[in-house]
């Protein structure tokens, strides 16, 4: 195992920390095993040449170790804040946080392609520290649609919540499209993207209100 994720791990104390600890430790363990021998062998690169194989395992190990050490920081950086939330909950719960939940959120870290999202992986998983949103259906819900959205996604659909939500940027579709180079045939299938997902309303039902 990356010794930095070793030294994060060990440096995080409290609750967070035994759930570090006890349970990420063999996790990591094992998936670096599985990705390292049975990625090699199975599935599409069973198909592909040794040389662009190896390659690829390359690839997601590094990625995989980059976002693994993302989250821990992340979370060692938090420690405080997860330990707060955790310490006011009885044992059961924070029982059901350690065996069920984190495990679960942590499944979506070694899969994820874009490293700026670990953050927000990160905060669903502190909310849920705090007692909120306690159905698995629900959890898996928010992470299974976060999964699909990359950040481009995710920069639009914070320009729509800003109806509802105050913002302390000054960020609009014109500066959008601009940074990101895209025109608003490329901005509108994203917005059809966002609303197939159900997270904003077509202009047909805003107009329906």
């Amino acid at each position: 195992m990356e010794n930095k994720i070793q030294d994060l791990i060990s440096a995080t104390k409290g609750v967070m920390g035994e759930v570090l600890a006890e349970d990420a430790i063999p996790k990591l363990a094992e998936e670096m095993l599985k990705g390292t021998v049975l990625e090699a062998t199975s599935g599409a690169f069973s198909m592909l040449s040794p040389r662009i194989g190896g390659v690829m395992v390359a690839y997601q190990q590094r990625r995989w170790e980059r976002n693994w050490e993302k989250y821990i920081s992340l979370i060692y950086e938090r420690q405080r804040e997860f330990n707060e939330r955790l310490e006011k909950l009885d044992t059961e719960m924070r029982k059901k946080f350690r065996y069920d939940f984190f495990p679960l959120v942590s499944d979506f870290v070694q899969s994820e392609k874009q490293e700026e999202k670990i953050g927000l992986i990160v905060n669903g998983l502190t909310n849920i520290a705090g007692g909120i949103n306690w159905q698995e259906d629900v959890v898996l819900m928010f992470y299974d649609t976060l999964s699909q959205l990359n950040l481009l996604d995710l920069r639009l659909l914070k320009l729509y919540a800003s109806t509802y939500i105050e913002r302390d940027d000054n960020d609009d579709i014109y500066k959008l499209m601009n940074e990101c180079q895209i025109d608003n045939s490329q901005a509108g299938m994203i917005r059809e993207k966002l609303e197939r997902l159900g997270l904003i309303q077509s202009k047909n039902e805003e107009k329906n209100i």
